[in-house]
């Protein structure tokens, strides 16, 4: 690792611009210490080990956004299931609350982990204080992730199967109560249900099954330069990696990527469209391809309830957005 990271402060004395070469390296999730096939054939080759139609779509489209981000961004990837629909509705609640464009699964919107970790230090700290990232405020303001599509660890390639630390249930009442849309739960619940959301958070457990998986995967990118501030290099629980000091350095290398990391999910950055993208992607193919009709559904319900109650509009903006909302009015 010292070496390659020797390799890239060098490209960096010699002015080779670190976009340019992270576009010659091509697709994080592809990079190779012993191939040097062109990233379509590894692309290809990875493809073609699954049977299904729809994760085949799904990997292409995956391997594209690398592409053609990979110059300015490094690329994460978060397994997820039951919880789900609550990155649905925050999604929908920055877009009613705050005019948030983008329509993607948002992870966290709470103001208030924030407050106890508003960078990654601040999360490191927090870490040595939980001792595992399964603790509620750790949880709160941060989510796990993989820094490879492909790798072995923490398997991303089948997130059609999913992943859930803890406890799950109730949440959506958390989230209902300090957004002050408590009566919606029903109307929230039939949605998540026509849209082959899972409803474990409802107290309603999911059964898996290979016909109707309830796994999904966010493809993060975070811009290069400000990356070390959001993330760091982990291993399982959390425990900070000291062999990958920076998550930066460690995604820029022509080599084989692993590894896994955590993310502070602040609604700050990944609120702004310059400094992070997400794209997602449903195990199930219905919900997949439903999941947008699922935003345009909950997006009117919210905007229909909240201009039939101002205050709870008002209330919500104080004690779910709280102070974000002045650092977010410039997005």
């Amino acid at each position: 690792f010292n070496h390659e990271c020797s390799v890239v402060r060098r490209a960096c004395l010699d002015k080779i611009p670190e976009r340019k070469q992270q576009v010659q390296y091509g697709p994080q999730s592809l990079r190779s210490s012993t191939s040097t096939k062109p990233w379509k054939e590894k692309m290809d080759a990875f493809i073609r080990r699954f049977s299904s139609p729809h994760k085949k779509h799904c990997f292409e489209q995956i391997f594209q956004n690398e592409f053609r981000h990979c110059g300015n961004f490094v690329s994460v990837y978060h397994v997820y299931c039951k919880s789900a629909i609550l990155y649905e509705l925050n999604s929908a609640l920055a877009h009613v609350l705050l005019g948030w464009k983008e329509s993607s699964p948002l992870p966290r919107l709470h103001f208030q982990p924030f407050v106890k970790a508003s960078n990654v230090d601040h999360l490191k700290d927090l870490l040595r204080t939980c001792r595992t990232d399964h603790h509620p405020d750790f949880k709160g303001g941060a989510i796990c992730a993989n820094t490879s599509l492909v790798c072995n660890e923490a398997n991303p390639q089948n997130f059609e199967k999913g992943y859930c630390a803890g406890n799950i249930v109730g949440l959506i009442d958390k989230i209902l109560g300090l957004a002050q849309i408590v009566p919606l739960k029903k109307e929230i619940e039939k949605l998540a249900s026509n849209h082959h959301f899972p409803l474990d958070t409802f107290g309603k457990p999911t059964v898996k099954s290979r016909s109707k998986p309830i796994g999904n995967l966010l493809q993060i990118f975070i811009r290069r330069d400000i990356v070390d501030e959001w993330m760091y290099c982990s291993k399982a629980y959390g425990v900070i990696d000291g062999a990958r000091p920076s998550i930066r350095l460690s995604c820029s290398m022509n080599n084989d990527i692993k590894g896994q990391c955590r993310v502070l999910c602040h609604p700050k950055i990944f609120l702004n469209k310059e400094l992070v993208k997400i794209f997602s992607f449903g195990g199930h193919d219905q919900r997949h391809h439903q999941r947008e009709k699922l935003q345009k559904s909950l997006r009117k319900l919210l905007r229909d309830y909240y201009s039939r109650h101002k205050h709870a509009q008002k209330e919500a903006l104080r004690v779910y957005i709280g102070p974000l909302n002045n650092e977010l009015q410039h997005i």
